[in-house]
Parts: C-alpha cells; sequence; structure tokens
C-alpha cells in the first residue's frame, strides 16, 4: 500500500484504452467485397411489407445471380435503444430538404418550411440524419446543414434558408456551432403559440427575387445551367454510403419555353437525331434542336448520375399556392394551368429517373411528408458479394426482386467502387468528413493513437485535453505521393453527443513544406495537442486524420464520462504518462487557446502545466529498463477544512487477460495542492520496463480510497513493453 496525504473526485473517465473501448468499424476502400444496400418493399397501396426472409429476394447483376450473405430487417420509428443495424453507414436513414428557390414562389416555399419543421418534429427518429439545401440560378447548390442527427441546425437552416450563413462558428465539415441553436426548438414553439411573425420573411422575399430576377433573361438558360448544378450536387451525394432520400420543394421548370416542347418529345427527336431519322426530325430543326438536345441530355444524364449514387426524389409541386396567393414564380408567359402541368412533367422527371414519386396537387404538403415518413419507415439490408471487382469509380447495375407476388421494390439501381480521392470534388471532401463525423466509420491508412482526459475547468464546462500521435514513417513512404516536400494532415477532434450529435470540435492542418521538415517527420511522427470542453454528461470522443493530398483518412471513438466537478467527489483525471523518449514531433499549437470568439466563456487552459514547464502526455508508450516513467494525476474533491487528509492509494498493473498485479511507484516525485479548488496535482515515477514483464499490452491502474468517508475512485491508462 501507499499513503498520501490527499484526496479524490467523483467520476472516472471511460475511455482511453484500445482494450474494449475503441469503437471501429472497417471501411474497404476501391475494393468491394460485399454490398449492402437499403431495399423497401411495399404492397399496392404503398404500406411497408415487415415479415420477409432472405429467401424471398433475389439478385441480379447482368445475367449472373448474385450469393445473399445476409438480409436483416430495420424498423427505423421502433422505440427504446436504436439496433445495431440502424448504426450501420448503409443502413441509416438520410433525408435531404431541397428548396428550389430560383422555380418556387414565395407562398409555396413557407408553405415548404413550416411542412419541413413538421417533418423534423413528427416523421422522423432520432437515429436519421437530416441535411438542408437551397438550389437557384443566383446561388446553385448551398448546402446549409449537412447530414447529422442535429435538429437545432437543421431546423435553423429550414426557418432561415439562404440567411442561415449568419452562423458563425462552423466547422470544415459544415455543422454550426453557435451557442443559440442549442435553444432554437423552444425558441420556434414559442413564435407558434404567440402567433409572431417571423423577421426572416421580407429577406427570404428579397432573396427569392434576387435569384428568380437573374432567370428572366434567359430561362432556358438557368434550366440548362440547371443541370450543371445539380449535377456538383450529384458528385457529393454520391461518396456518401447509404439512400440519400431527396425531398424536392418545387414548381419545376416550364419545359415548354425551352422549344414549345416537353421533354418527351425532345427525346425522342434526340434519339431520331442520333439516328440520322430525317423522318422524325427535319433539318430545318437542327439548330433549335442541338441546344435544346443538349439542355435534355444533360438533365437525363445528371439524373442518371444520382439514381447511381442512391438518391432517390420526392418532388413536392408547390406551384398551386402562387395561383392562391397571385405570386407568381416562374417567369414565363404561359397560363397558371400550362405552367403547373409542365413544371410537375419536370418534377416526375426527377421522381421517375431516381425510382422516387411525385406529389403534386395538395392542399397540405404535410400529407406527402408523412406518406415518405412511412414508406421509408423501414428497410430491408440486403448483403451479397459482387460478381467481380471493378475499377475505382465503376458502376454496376443490379436488379433486386421479391418472390411473391403484387409487391413494389424501391431499391437504387446499382453500386460504384469508391473513386479515387484525387477525383474527389470539395463538396466531396466535406461530406466525406461529416460522414465521419456522424457515422461510426473508421477508415485505415494513417497509424495514430488518441487519449482525452477530463480535467476541471469552470461552472459549466469541463476541459477534455485531446493528445495525439500520429506515426510519421508511415505518412511520409505513403505510396502515390507526389512530392516528399510538401505534405499536409488535417487533425480534427469532435464531442459527439447522443445520436452522435455534434457539440464542440477542434480542426488544425499540419503542414511540412520542406525536405527537412520531411526528413524529420520521415524518423519520428506527431504530437498534436487539442482541446474539446463540456458540461457534466455521457459523450463520445472522435479523432479524425486525413491526409489532404492522398485521401487516407483514419477515424477512431472513445466513450467519456465528464463528472461535475462543482460537487467535493472523489476523481482522478489520469494517469497520465509524460513523454520520456524525445524525438518526436510535437506541435502544441493550440496550447495558449484564448478564450474568444465560439471559445467566449469556455476553459482553455492547458492541462499538464507544471510551473514554466509544459508537460507532454504520451498515449500508450513503450516501457523499457532504459527510462523509468513518469505518471501524471490531477486529484479531485479534496476537503482541505481540517487540513490535508490521509488517503489509501493502491496501483496494479493488469495484462491483456485480466490478470492483474500490485505495483508501486518509486518515488513521489513533485505535488502541487490547490486548497481552493480542492485538487491536487501529483507526479510519481514507475519502474515498469524493470519488472521483467512478458512483451504485451497492459494497463496501470490506479484505486483511492478515503478511509473517513468510503469514497473511492479508480482510473487506468495503456501502455507497452515491447
Amino acid at each position: 500500500m501507499m499513503y498520501m496525504i490527499i484526496a479524490l473526485a467523483a467520476l472516472v473517465c471511460l475511455g482511453g484504452s484500445p482494450n474494449g473501448n475503441w469503437e471501429s468499424q472497417e471501411l474497404l476502400r476501391h475494393k468491394v467485397e460485399i454490398v449492402v444496400l437499403q431495399v423497401n418493399v411495399l404492397d399496392e397501396n404503398g404500406i411497408p411489407i415487415r415479415n420477409l426472409s432472405a429467401k424471398d429476394f433475389e439478385v441480379r447483376e447482368g445475367r449472373k445471380t448474385c450469393k445473399i450473405e445476409s438480409v436483416e430487417f430495420v424498423d427505423y420509428m421502433a422505440t427504446g435503444a436504436v439496433t445495431a443495424t440502424a448504426g450501420t453507414p448503409e443502413g441509416r436513414r438520410q433525408f435531404l430538404l431541397l428548396f428550389d428557390l430560383s422555380f418556387s414562389n414565395l407562398t409555396g416555399i413557407r408553405k415548404a418550411q413550416q411542412a419541413g419543421l413538421y417533418f423534423l418534429q413528427q416523421g422522423i427518429s432520432a437515429n436519421d440524419l437530416v441535411a438542408v439545401a437551397t438550389i437557384s440560378a443566383r446561388g446553385g447548390i448551398r448546402l446549409l446543414c449537412p447530414f447529422s442527427p442535429d435538429r437545432s441546425q437543421a431546423i435553423h437552416a429550414i426557418s432561415t434558408l439562404e440567411l442561415a450563413d449568419q452562423l458563425r462558428f462552423r466547422d470544415p465539415a459544415g455543422f454550426a456551432f453557435d451557442q443559440e441553436l442549442r435553444e432554437i426548438e423552444d425558441m420556434l414553439k414559442k413564435m407558434e403559440e404567440s402567433g409572431e411573425s417571423d423577421p426572416a420573411l421580407e429577406q427570404l422575399r428579397d432573396v427569392l427575387r434576387m435569384s428568380q430576377a437573374s432567370a428572366r433573361d434567359s430561362y432556358a438558360g438557368v434550366v440548362a445551367n440547371y443541370a450543371v448544378i445539380l449535377r456538383i450536387m450529384a458528385e457529393g451525394l454520391n461518396g456518401l454510403r447509404g439512400r440519400k432520400n431527396v425531398i424536392l420543394f418545387s414548381e419545376g421548370f416550364d419545359q415548354d419555353v425551352l422549344t414549345g416542347q416537353n421533354l418527351d418529345d425532345l427525346a425522342r427527336q434526340s434519339e431520331a437525331w442520333q439516328n440520322l431519322n430525317t423522318q422524325s426530325a427535319t433539318l430545318g430543326d437542327t439548330r433549335a434542336m442541338a441546344g435544346s438536345q443538349g439542355t435534355v441530355t444533360d438533365f437525363q444524364k445528371v439524373l442518371r448520375e444520382l439514381s447511381h449514387g442512391n438518391a432517390v426524389f420526392y418532388a413536392i409541386d408547390i406551384s398551386r399556392f402562387a395561383e392562391e396567393s397571385g405570386d407568381a414564380g416562374q417567369m414565363v408567359s404561359t397560363s397558371g394551368a400550362a405552367r403547373r402541368r409542365s413544371g410537375q412533367a419536370a418534377l416526375l422527371q426527377f421522381a421517375d429517373e431516381t425510382n422516387g414519386e411525385l406529389y403534386a396537387n395538395l392542399n397540405r404538403l404535410e400529407t406527402a411528408l408523412e406518406d415518405i415518413a412511412r414508406k421509408t419507415s423501414c428497410a430491408y439490408l440486403i448483403s451479397f458479394k459482387p460478381s467481380k471487382q471493378g475499377k475505382p469509380g465503376e458502376f454496376r447495375e443490379i436488379s433486386i426482386s421479391v418472390k411473391r407476388p403484387g409487391l413494389r421494390v424501391r431499391h437504387q439501381r446499382g453500386y460504384s467502387f469508391e473513386k479515387l480521392y484525387s477525383d474527389f470534388s470539395p463538396a466531396e471532401k466535406q461530406l466525406q468528413l461529416a460522414e465521419f463525423v456522424v457515422k461510426d466509420l473508421s477508415g485505415g491508412g494513417i497509424p495514430f493513437r488518441f487519449d482525452a482526459v477530463a480535467f476541471d475547468g469552470n461552472e459549466q464546462y469541463a476541459r477534455l485535453p485531446m493528445i495525439v500521435e500520429i506515426d510519421g514513417p508511415v505518412i511520409a513512404a505513403a505510396p502515390g505521393r507526389q512530392g516528399k516536400d510538401n505534405i499536409r494532415l488535417e487533425v480534427y477532434g469532435y464531442l459527439l453527443g447522443e445520436h452522435n450529435v455534434p457539440l464542440d470540435f477542434f480542426s488544425d492542418f499540419i503542414n511540412f513544406t520542406t525536405k527537412e521538415a520531411v526528413d524529420n517527420l520521415e524518423k519520428s511522427g506527431i504530437k498534436y495537442y487539442g482541446l474539446l470542453t463540456a458540461p457534466p454528461g455521457s459523450y463520445k470522443v472522435k479523432c479524425i486524420v486525413r491526409d489532404s493530398e492522398l485521401g487516407m483518412i483514419s477515424a477512431q471513438t472513445m466513450r467519456m464520462e465528464v463528472p461535475d466537478f462543482g460537487k467535493r467527489r472523489l476523481h482522478i483525471s489520469g494517469p497520465v504518462f509524460i513523454e520520456m523518449r524525445g524525438g518526436r514531433l510535437n506541435f502544441f499549437n493550440n496550447v495558449k487557446l484564448e478564450a474568444s470568439g465560439r471559445l467566449e466563456g469556455r476553459p482553455v487552459g492547458y492541462s499538464y502545466q507544471w510551473g514554466e514547464r509544459t508537460l507532454a502526455p504520451a498515449v500508450n508508450p513503450p516501457c523499457s529498463a532504459a527510462v523509468p516513467e513518469l505518471v501524471f494525476m490531477r486529484l479531485h474533491g479534496l476537503d482541505t477544512s481540517a487540513g490535508m487528509p490521509k488517503v489509501e492509494m493502491r496501483f496494479e498493473l493488469v495484462g491483456e487477460g485480466g490478470q492483474a498485479r500490485q505495483v508501486s511507484p518509486k518515488s513521489l516525485v513533485d505535488k502541487k495542492m490547490d486548497a481552493g479548488t480542492g485538487t491536487l496535482d501529483v507526479v510519481l515515477q514507475f519502474g515498469l520496463g524493470e519488472l521483467g514483464l512478458q512483451p504485451g499490452q497492459y494497463r496501470l491502474r490506479v484505486y483511492l480510497t478515503d478511509p473517513v468517508s468510503g469514497a473511492s475512485a479508480a482510473a487506468e491508462a495503456p501502455f507497452i513493453i515491447p
């Protein structure tokens, strides 16, 4: 036993050890061994079928029948804990609420906003991912809220649409961390109850006017540009795993304005022109047809691309509200009825090409959203092996059928092999990062370790310092790198609440721009310090590292309990090994953070400062007889009213099989007491490498007990015997 004049605090930080607390899911890149598809099966009335098994399905790739590995049923609206299946990347429901600001009227958009808010409150489950975007001739595609379980950001985006950019604090993945988002649901509810007018209404009217004004001069040109804008959206969506249910609020564009013909007529003429069938297309029409054919072809191509990427469009026609209010959104001279018919034909094209549905002539938009929620309320996850491997980016068409008659199967048209990162657009890179934040993906290619420990902060927030250690030789020698004098790494840390809602973050770039810097990287590695803050509660802490050039990306997650440091209970921050090896590149550029901007009011002090010395923590360090280990701990919850109490401290070594043996530190190197906060910092020296342990993974576990009150606490940290 070792006795010291100390006392402790409350909850133990769960995590920090790679033995059992890390969460991971292997992500295969380029090579596809198992394809997982989400399939909905409906009866003739659109009611989901729930009692099918693997023997009821058949998957075909061309003429070949694919072997089905498994079929799992997921009920997305089931109460209680979310199933493991629904938490997989392919299994979660994803909705993109897309508001068309060019081909819409103000009254229709306002109705769509109300319906969207209703959908968030009534139509989805807590585990669903929701994104919000606008499409317009003025602004193109604008992703206001990435796919996320965070309802507050989605509600704010729907309420303000393009005005959502007023949010100041966004991370590179597009998530917002403004404090007012946390109370927005209550605020909106109060506004509805009081009948208060929305101050954003006139601003939204101006946004619509500007977007539509740019379309007046060249309506046909805007329609052609629409396909270009949609292709940008397709590039971003296609890289995301799982089905993307796109709910489009729009009047649709007037096809007749292009050439006086609808898309079906133009498609027939396009085919005839390609086959030089002069009986169907006269030479006198060729100039007019050339532009129209290009528009039609581009539009149909991009819809196929969206369908290939598993995007299903539910097109909701909002044109009838323009006629009711006299607020016509279309800048053409056709009559209201004709415009509605033509617009609906364009919206029907969205639905048909992506295996979705058109909702038209509705008095209540919520009816469409209720139907969408019902039809997607459950699904089957079908896993099968591809017929053979393909090239990066290659698309394979498949068909899925059920052997019971009278049932409708809704599934994506095929699957793609992941394309090369060098071909990613900026939108794809951002959405990839957002996907790694909210989904349980681990990736691969960048070996790193990280740990986070809960420290006291202020009355509201605890500090969660994160140490990230990245292996340098693997980074520098990665195949495919163009040059070794310009390496850029991205480091992200996220605090995630229930259902992986992002609550806090940090992000940074580490650049190596000279040969000398890269040589140092090759010889050692990187140690990076980041900081998250959190109120008391249960969380996940996620670290993501990505190579900006090669696209290699890795993620690790640990669970964490953050105690209420305001309550004087025993708690240990640590134990934390201190870096003694040397030779590792240290990037502690966030140590001297200032509490400004997003961090205003947050505690940001460096947790491992010892006087003038900045200690560098080590994650799962190798221990040898050559160098003794230093271990740092902060002990909370000390009762200093009658002096410093005597507290029992006991240490154990725990092996991979759970076997434990008691050990003692060689000495107490230093201690520092703060009677005002009731904390004691201690630095102990151990000789773990001198104990003759077999090579392997171990944990240093500490137990502390107050013999007077009987209160106790325990914590541990991993280390390796090489």
